[in-house]
Order: C-alpha cells, then structure tokens, then sequence
C-alpha cells in the first residue's frame, strides 16, 4: 500500500489531506473512509486464512525503520527477511500478540519492532543498534528509488508481461495495487491488442544466412534457397528447412 511504501514524511499529507483523517487516526478509522468499513478487507484476510480484524486500532507512522530492520534482516538471510516482515504483519496488520496491552500500534513503534525481532530469531542487541542509528537507510532509499522508477509505488504490486516476438519486443504493464477484475480486465485486453498488432506486422525477410537453428550458414559462402511458400527465409540445404519448419510454419501461413 502506499502509505506503506516508505512514503516517508509524506504519510501525514496523505492522511490528512488525501483521506481527511487527522495523524493520529487508526486503520479503522482510514477504512471507514476509504470503503465504508471493515468488512470487505476483514473478508479477503479471512479468505486468504488470515485475521486482521485486531489490527484496525494501529496508527500510521513514517515506515524507514521498518524497512530499515527488514533490510537487515535480508542481508543476514532471504529466510530471516520473509520472517521479520511476517512477523511485522501479524502484530501491526493482525494486531496478534496484543493481549495486554490497549496502546495503539505504530509501524514504527520501535518496542513493537524488537518483538517483531524477536519473532523472526534476530540478533536483539544489532536490531536495537539498527533502530537507533541511521543504518541501512541509504541502502533502503537506493532499493526503492529504483523500484519506483520501473512504476512500482506500492504493495503488493502486479508485472504482467507479454513476450516479444520477430516484429516486437516484450510488453509490460506494472499494477500498483490488488487490483479487481474490470482493472486486470483492461490491462489483460490491452496485452491482447498488442499481441494481435506483432502478430498481423510483416515479417522481416532473412536471407543473408541459413535460417536453421545452430547453422548459420552465410550468403556470401554458400548460395541459399529461399523458402518456395513466402519467399522471406533462407536455406543451404533441405534438411535445415525441415529443422526449421516448427518455428517458421506460423509466421509462413501468416505471409
């Protein structure tokens, strides 16, 4: 989510201005905003067998330190940087482990992220030095500058991509978002179109070398056939025509 995407300082603007909700306002308190209540999000977390129906009370916080304690903990292991975010999920998103206390969870509540430490086997003492010093916060602005120059502003985010073809290279489309189906709808159909428009473009004759995987023979050696059908691929022998066919039979019946 956006918010959750290391905005930084921007998260008080977006809370204030974007959703009309003061800086202390809960998850609650943005749902009854955003869609009118709890229930469709309670109803996803239950589908996908979770429970977040605890974790409306948590509060909105500039997300560096998280980030910067899970960026930590993936430079000691891929396994040990999945459990601390699993664990920031469950106590900040789920609002588990929360039995004795009534205080409203931050994302950056630095006690709540020594349990999340905790959780996930960190060593307490470097997790603590983490929190209170400026580690890792280059490496964290670097890794998401990067990621929101390809269009990626948020989690969880969607690539969908189409392969390239002879006439035209890959197609990509970055959704920032779950998502629902009119929008996977018309990202899907503008794949199509696409896919349909290298399909109908002419094809590049090829008659410099043997078209045959692995040969290569050359024109200027070797006095070429061309295909009797298109006329637009090249051969030295019958044999790598045949080679050839599987691939070639398209894109033949097309011309």
């Amino acid at each position: 989510r956006k918010h959750f995407f290391l905005q930084g300082a921007d998260w008080e603007p977006w809370l204030n201005h974007t959703i009309g909700v003061p800086s202390d306002a809960t998850r609650y308190d943005v749902a009854q905003k955003i869609w009118g209540g709890t229930d469709m999000m309670n109803r996803l977390f239950l589908n996908a067998g979770r429970d977040a129906r605890n974790g409306w009370g948590s509060q909105y916080s500039d997300s560096m330190d998280s980030h910067r304690l899970a960026y930590y903990a993936a430079t000691l292991s891929p396994e040990k940087g999945e459990r601390i975010w699993t664990a920031i999920g469950e106590r900040y998103f789920e609002g588990r482990h929360r039995e004795h206390t009534t205080k409203p969870v931050k994302l950056a509540d630095h006690e709540m992220l020594i349990d999340c430490a905790r959780d996930a086997g960190l060593d307490l003492q470097e997790a603590t030095r983490v929190l209170e010093t400026d580690a890792y916060r280059t490496e964290v602005q670097t890794v998401v500058s990067a990621s929101k120059r390809k269009g990626v502003n948020s989690i969880p985010v969607l690539e969908f991509q189409l392969e390239g073809s002879d006439v035209g290279g890959p197609v990509d489309v970055t959704h920032n978002g779950s998502g629902n189906k009119a929008e996977f709808k018309k990202i899907l159909q503008k794949l199509h179109i696409e896919g349909c428009r290298q399909q109908e473009a002419p094809v590049t004759p090829r008659l410099d070398k043997c078209c045959a995987p692995g040969c290569g023979v050359q024109r200027r050696d070797f006095k070429l056939l061309r295909c009797s059908a298109c006329k637009q691929v090249a051969y030295c022998s019958q044999e790598c025509q045949r080679a050839h066919w599987k691939i070639h039979k398209t894109e033949c019946v097309k011309c």
